[in-house]
């Protein structure tokens, strides 16, 4: 929840850049997340100072080249915040069901303006024979070809049914992801020691036919607890069959003499412990 809704926020901002109606804004301010209630809703870290999955969907919305994807029309736009243009680049984007079988896939050449946004640049169709829960998956790349934004949905086919109704593609409908077959994952790190903090570098991959869906790295203490205040390049993320990412994680001296275990686990694998 916090995910979808965190990064929606962002999106918002990022197709409506600078006004709405008759209104400009600059940007937005985030109430309650520093509440000092012991919650885990509206903020991007808890209370006990672990980041949410919020954090990172919010990064990846913010983006300086972002591809994202609208809920109500089904179509993807290309955000731009960068003060120069971006001529002759590709927005492609894939559509799995719930077994991770490739059911559509659209691309589109297109120029992204200097700090501006390629508005509804795809127009998404989803079959009714799809199954209830499925996956989108965006890649904006380069003259070159080289990946150079990317963003993953999950989708229901529950019909929005209107404002203050728990209905809708974004909100309801999602029981199914329990359905979702195993994964298996693979992983390796490597650690250095630099201005007094240790980094750990983690690449961790997706070594089967299924998607990893929202696979978080983990860094405990000798209770299995998350060890707070840790800094993460990146978690919560989703792989699909044969990807891999590089996590690397920031690590204070008083944090790391507390650290027992790192490990890597999707909502569809098993956990993996790696050594460190």
């Amino acid at each position: 929840m916090g995910a979808l809704n965190y990064r929606a926020i962002g999106e918002v901002w990022n197709y409506n850049k600078f006004g709405w109606g008759d209104r400009f804004a600059s940007g937005f301010l985030f109430w309650y997340n520093n509440s000092p209630l012991p919650q885990t809703a509206s903020r991007m870290y808890d209370w006990y100072l672990r980041p949410t999955a919020a954090l990172y969907y919010s990064q990846n919305g913010l983006a300086p080249l972002h591809p994202q994807f609208d809920y109500l029309k089904n179509t993807v736009s290309v955000y731009n915040d960068y003060r120069k243009a971006f001529p002759d680049h590709t927005v492609e984007a894939r559509i799995y069901d719930i077994n991770s079988k490739l059911v559509y896939t659209g691309s589109k050449k297109i120029s992204i303006p200097a700090d501006g946004t390629v508005k509804d640049a795809l127009q998404l169709s989803f079959s009714d024979s799809l199954t209830q829960v499925h996956f989108i998956k965006l890649s904006l790349k380069s003259p070159a070809g080289k990946e150079v934004g990317e963003a993953f949905y999950w989708r229901s086919k529950d019909a929005y049914k209107g404002a203050w109704t728990i209905t809708g593609p974004a909100v309801s409908g999602f029981s199914d992801i329990n359905k979702l077959p195993e994964a298996q994952l693979t992983g390796a790190v490597k650690k250095r020691v630099q201005n007094g903090k240790v980094w750990l570098d983690m690449q961790v991959k997706n070594v089967s036919d299924k998607i990893s869906f929202f696979t978080q790295v983990r860094l405990t203490d000798k209770a299995n607890a998350v060890i707070p205040a840790v800094f993460y390049s990146d978690n919560f993320f989703s792989l699909l069959p044969g990807e891999a990412r590089t996590v690397t994680l920031e690590v204070s001296e008083k944090a790391w003499s507390q650290v027992k275990g790192l490990s890597v686990e999707a909502f569809n694998t098993k956990a993996l412990q790696l050594k460190l």
